[in-house]
Parts: structure tokens; sequence; C-alpha cells
């Protein structure tokens, strides 16, 4: 039995086995982290002076595998029994993925006690 085939065909062949099998691979390669729900935290990462104000630069970061949308990151500073506080949201964060946000305060966090950290988030 001889074989049939062009050149042409082996190589079409070839080309279509190794993509079949690269999308099989990446698909069996996400499906263990499926299964680990969203876990968004926040943690200050530097905090400036810019013009008489406070900027606080907070990095918020999924270690989850699946998405957390609607993230609530909430900043509140304290200072002499005195709050002041923000929000901000996070439309979606991926799995492994990480965004910067920055709060903005009048006083200086250095002088008060700062806290930031995720308030709510919701499984899409």
């Amino acid at each position: 039995m001889s074989d049939d085939r062009t050149p042409a065909e082996r190589v079409t062949l070839g080309v279509s086995t190794l993509v079949l099998a690269a999308v099989v691979g990446l698909i069996a390669f996400q499906l263990p982290g499926q299964d680990v729900p969203p876990l968004p935290s926040a943690n200050v990462v530097e905090i400036r002076s810019v013009d008489e104000r406070f900027h606080v630069v907070v990095d918020v970061t999924n270690d989850g595998g699946q998405t957390a949308a609607n993230v609530q990151v909430t900043g509140e500073l304290e200072i002499a029994g005195e709050v002041s506080s923000g929000e901000q949201t996070i439309d979606f964060l991926a799995g492994d993925e990480h965004m910067r946000l920055t709060f903005v305060f009048d006083d200086d966090p250095e002088d008060g006690d700062l806290t930031v950290g995720v308030s709510s988030f919701t499984v899409p």
C-alpha cells in the first residue's frame, strides 16, 4: 500500500495537528486554576506628596484563579479622631492580575493611621 498524499497535503496535516495539539494543551493548562476562587487584596506601594496633597498608591492583586468583578477598594486615614476616606471600584480583575490605584488625602498619612483594603467583590 503506497501513500498517495502530496507534499503539500503532508505539510497541511502536520501543521493542523500541531495547532490542534497547542489548543488542547492550552485548555488543559488553564483548567486547574479555574477552581480557585477570586482572592483580591490591596497593599500600599508608595506615598508621595504632590502639590500639598498626599497620593497613596495601592496595588490591588487577585491571587485567585477566577475573575473578581466590582472590586471595591477603600482607603481610610484617621488623624486625631478625624477620618478621611475614599472608595474606588475596579470593574474586572482577572486571576493573577493586578492594578494600581491612587487615593488622594489632604493630610500626611505618616501622621495618622492609614487603612487600605478590599471591602467587597462579586464573582461573575
